[in-house]
């Protein structure tokens, strides 16, 4: 999860820096009700003891100390006239206009976060060394697992200078840029963890067990549930939405426990089928495609699951580095998993890309696997690869594990 003091309701307010303001009006406004207020307590025992020792001294001299008291009253109100109104110019007045300097429609900013600042963010994780980091986003990655993402300050002149290019202003107050870099990611934290919910269980289903199904107990997390679920319209308070969370993962404990062991009786039974494969989680069909090359021999590395630059692993053998990427897919793949595969090769160090998938190639991508040497390893030559896998020795382990692919995104509990 992105996280960050965001005050803003909108991406123009982030961008505009009126959430910027906001803070800073709230410090301010506590200062200046206690500035306010000791200032008056010593204008009034201040006039009211020289008022009284005048008098004091002579009746006549009341009037010399009642247009005193009146002189330091107006003195007073002119004072405090004076300091609030430059409070409402810099902190009322300077977020009703700050909202308005992003003069981009927040639709258009949506799409900017979507199109633009992802990319730039997953580019981020991968490519900046510690030393020239510029600020530091603590995000969430598709298995729902805490990732840092470094920024350095040669990226961030360069993407700010881009946005300003595409018609997005930028020159609002400082720290305000940053704040809509962080707005933009929590809001692409949000929708990463509703579309994980929506392909953890089918439409109409509980969505809190949905969500334990895919990302666990986290704590952080539960925020976007709790977010998620107000806007179904449910009153979602924490600690009984904790509770109804630790229910869920008992109820799917059991069901994982008992699809496992069914899966594992299935496996030594049977073996793996592509009918089974159809039927994965696109993460786990990930370390499938691992595990079915490690069994023929192949090195097998993981990456990472933000900002992995194309790949979805890296085989070795015999010196050869090879990243591939897997697509689980209902359709046939097009070119742009070629196109991601090759500019994969350079980022690991690989000689090779290849692509792989449980469906077919688009002509388009056989002719971009052509061109630039990828291997594509379709349907045909997938089923091929687990025949082979299914014939292979296994031990109880090695099953467990296989076995554990195979569950259901919906019937897993981390």
């Amino acid at each position: 999860m992105a996280r960050g003091t965001v005050g803003c309701k909108s991406l123009s307010d982030a961008l505009g820096g009126a959430d910027e303001l906001r803070e800073r009006a709230a410090a301010e406004y506590g200062r200046l009700n206690a500035l306010t207020r000791r200032v008056t307590t010593y204008v009034v025992i201040g006039t009211s003891a020289v008022a009284l020792i005048l008098c004091l001294a002579a009746i006549r001299n009341i009037v010399i100390a009642v247009p005193l008291v009146l002189l330091a009253a107006l003195a007073h109100a002119i004072w405090v006239r004076w300091t609030w109104r430059g409070f409402t110019r810099q902190y009322v007045e300077g977020p009703h206009a700050a909202s308005k300097r992003a003069a981009v429609d927040e639709s258009v900013l949506r799409r900017i976060c979507q199109e633009k600042v992802a990319p730039f963010l997953d580019q981020g994780v991968r490519s900046t060394p510690e030393g020239d980091t510029a600020f530091t986003l603590h995000r969430i990655d598709s298995w729902g697992r805490p990732v840092v993402v470094r920024i350095g300050h040669a990226s961030l002149d360069v993407f700010r200078r881009l946005l300003g290019e595409a018609g997005v202003r930028v020159d609002g107050p400082q720290g305000s840029f940053r704040n809509f870099l962080t707005a933009c990611a929590l809001r692409l934290d949000e929708e990463r963890v509703k579309q994980e919910v929506a392909s953890a269980s089918p439409a109409g289903a509980d969505p809190v067990a949905a969500f334990v199904a895919a990302f666990g107990m986290d704590e952080a997390m539960t925020a976007f549930l709790q977010s998620h679920l107000n806007q179904l319209g449910e009153d979602a308070d924490w600690t009984g939405l904790r509770a109804e969370m630790q229910r869920a993962k008992e109820r799917l404990d059991v069901a994982r426990l008992e699809h496992q062991l069914a899966q594992e009786r299935r496996i030594a039974r049977d073996g793996v089928t592509l009918e089974m494969v159809d039927a994965m989680h696109w993460r786990a069909f990930e370390h499938f495609v691992g595990m079915l090359f490690e069994a023929d021999g192949y090195e097998y590395e993981k990456t990472r699951a933000v900002g992995d630059a194309g790949s979805d692993g890296i085989l070795v053998r015999d010196g050869v580095r090879i990243s591939y990427q897997s697509k689980l897919y209902s359709k046939s793949v097009t070119g742009k998993a070629v196109q991601e595969a090759v500019a994969s090769k350079p980022m690991y160090g690989c000689q090779v890309a290849w692509v792989i998938t449980n469906q077919s190639f688009t002509p388009d991508a056989r002719r971009l696997a052509e061109a630039n040497d990828v291997r594509l390893i379709d349907r045909d030559e997938l089923g091929r690869l687990v025949d082979q896998f299914n014939q292979r020795a296994k031990s109880d382990s090695e099953r467990s594990k296989l076995a554990e692919l195979f569950v259901p995104a919906g019937d897993a509990a981390d």
